[in-house]
């Protein structure tokens, strides 16, 4: 342990290549994973965060809460099988929207009265009340929003007030506002030019007393025009959901091996280099697990140096980017970045440990080389 922080101290100036780049790999991954848990978050946090025991949505819709419509028949069969339970409907529409005067944006619209088992928590101000309220989530500020100020539906050019704001609680990676149900109603009827009492409901919100499993398996019976799962499960089967997880795994998984190959080439190439001095050091009696405490410790010691370079890259990456980039710091993120980090470093070394090991004492007369 001593001898590879002896040999750090002494020629620093070795290590510092490594360094600097498992902190940018470091980086890396911790900047893919930041972006791409913000960027599901926003795909599905409106329903993923859902306070709703059940969300249910027209079966036909096969998980597409965009395509769902209940109608008489699904909210019947709703109430048949969920007597008892608090009941609520849900609306959601696409619309283009203005936040104060600023530019044209794609906006999804929800409705969501205050006391449904789906109504979100603010976290400033408060749920809409009356029909000229609105949420939004707090991530819009990067727009401009702020409370008090005029939300403007250009579809029908309807003027909302910002009353709150919501977390973590956007859908299809756009702005998000939530109105109460009626005035939802009012505004999709008017969209499509049609009477009020012909829009229905996107899904209904379910909060039961007990037994949720039980009465999502019979909400989901046999020739079922519904779909009913939890918010949770509902999130992770929407439709691109999982092709944008298994694209950020995919260049995750390419940054690790990164950090394998990196540590790699420089453990084996730091044994090849040093190996007339390890051969000396062996032949004055230095025992081998001495030598490899050595290499482990100081590939311990360079990813952790990394591994900070990597937090402050990221910090200074998140303060100048823009807004609306899903780029945060999250310490969690990081320290799981460097522990993978970490751990490909321990992992990929051993094809130097194996060949440290075959040095001999002999090596250091130039018998073998």
């Amino acid at each position: 342990m001593f001898l590879g922080l002896a040999e750090l101290r002494h020629a620093p100036g070795r290590f510092v290549v490594l360094g600097v780049v498992l902190g940018l790999l470091v980086a890396l991954m911790t900047a893919l994973a930041t972006i791409a848990d913000r960027h599901v978050t926003d795909l599905t946090g409106k329903v993923a965060t859902s306070p709703a025991d059940l969300l249910v949505l027209d079966a036909a819709a096969q998980g597409a809460l965009q395509a769902s419509r209940i109608d008489d028949e699904a909210a019947a069969h709703v109430r048949q099988h969920a007597a008892g339970a608090e009941l609520a409907p849900v609306g959601e529409q696409r619309m283009g929207a203005r936040v104060a005067d600023g530019e044209l944006l794609d906006l999804s619209l929800w409705g969501l009265d205050p006391d449904s088992p789906a109504a979100p928590e603010v976290i400033a101000g408060r749920l809409p009340r009356q029909p000229g309220e609105a949420v939004l989530d707090v991530a819009d500020r990067a727009q401009g929003a702020a409370l008090g100020e005029r939300l403007t539906l250009v579809d029908t050019g309807t003027v909302l007030e910002i009353v709150g704001f919501t977390a973590e609680a956007r859908f299809g990676a756009i702005p998000t506002a939530a109105v109460t149900y009626d005035a939802w109603t009012e505004i999709a009827a008017e969209a499509a030019d049609a009477d009020p009492d012909e829009v229905e409901p996107t899904a209904m919100a379910v909060r039961a007393d007990g037994g949720v499993e039980e009465l999502a398996a019979a909400l989901n019976g046999s020739s079922s025009p519904v779909q009913a799962a939890p918010p949770s499960s509902l999130a992770s089967q929407l439709p691109g959901v999982a092709g944008v997880r298994a694209s950020f795994g995919l260049l995750l998984g390419v940054a690790w091996m990164a950090v394998a190959a990196v540590a790699a080439t420089f453990a084996v190439a730091g044994v090849a280099h040093r190996q007339r001095t390890i051969a000396l050091l062996r032949a004055v009696g230095a025992p081998r697990r001495r030598l490899l405490a050595a290499l482990t410790v100081q590939l311990l010691v360079v990813t952790a140096v990394g591994a900070v370079l990597a937090a402050l890259l990221v910090v200074l990456a998140a303060w100048l980017a823009p807004a609306d980039v899903p780029l945060r710091w999250e310490p969690g993120t990081w320290a799981a970045s460097a522990a993978v980090a970490l751990a490909a470093t321990l992992m990929a070394s051993a094809v130097a440990v194996v060949r440290l090991a075959r040095v001999a004492p002999v090596d250091a007369l130039g018998a073998r080389r």
